[in-house]
């Protein structure tokens, strides 16, 4: 009975995992970015990124974000704890971004906001509740085959 607990937590650990990410492409020039950037880009102006470079550096960082114009980019974090670079920029600059090879990977920076006057995204609310759920059902499925050895 270990065994079938084991392999459901395990295929339920990939399901949450493979759930909660967005799709995952890979632009031309190699780099991988989340299919949520463009889904976002369809609706605004902006698009809050985070950047993972192949090898960052502080003087790296600056040199890619030297490639953008004025208007394309805002609220420009250079992270050296976590390694990479957090942005808000336009599709155009997206665009550029994916095609260059010293980026590695584009995250979507996923807003939570926790004062009333903002609001926790809908998406954000959706995936919570899913896992929750999938949390609730493992509980009670691990709770019923124990119940059922000690019978």
């Amino acid at each position: 009975m270990k065994k079938i607990n084991f392999l459901f937590y395990l295929v339920l650990f990939f399901f949450v995992v493979n759930y909660v990410n967005a799709e995952t492409l890979i632009s031309d020039a190699g780099v991988e970015y989340d299919s949520k950037i463009l889904d976002v880009l369809d609706n605004n102006a902006f698009v809050p990124i985070i950047i993972e470079l192949n090898e960052f550096s502080d003087a790296e960082a600056r040199n890619l974000l030297s490639i953008f114009d004025e208007d394309e980019i805002k609220n420009v974090a250079i992270r050296n704890l976590s390694q990479g670079i957090g942005i808000d920029l336009t599709e155009e600059a997206f665009f550029k971004l994916i095609q260059d090879e010293r980026v590695s990977k584009i995250y979507y920076d996923t807003p939570l906001y926790l004062s009333s006057k903002d609001y926790i995204t809908i998406d954000f609310v959706k995936k919570v509740s899913i896992i929750l759920t999938i949390i609730i059902i493992a509980l009670i499925v691990s709770f019923l085959t124990k119940k059922k050895k000690r019978k």
